[in-house]
């Protein structure tokens, strides 16, 4: 419903905000149904995306300021993408 929300109202956009609901699904879907809503205008693909609505936001940060072995999670993420090269004898 959030995902919904935020195509239809939050999301900046001069296109069209229309998805067309997928109809007649089942609890068990067999191959081939189409069980998946779309939106009618999509060029980057980012529908259905949660982060893209700031769902997992606050989560992140608190995540992020956690932390590991008395450095924050963020540092830990900071370093190893600053030393993430091929590791060399």
């Amino acid at each position: 419903m959030y995902r919904t929300y935020y195509w239809q109202h939050l999301r900046t956009t001069d296109g069209s905000r229309d998805i067309q609901f997928a109809g007649g699904c089942s609890p068990y879907p067999v191959k081939g149904d189409h069980i998946l809503d779309k939106a009618v205008e999509d060029g980057g693909n980012n529908f259905g995306r949660l982060a893209r609505g700031g769902v997992m936001a606050e989560y992140c940060f608190e995540m992020l300021h956690q932390p590991l072995a008395g450095i924050t999670a963020d540092d830990w993420r900071k370093f190893f993408k600053a030393h993430g090269g091929a590791i060399e004898d």
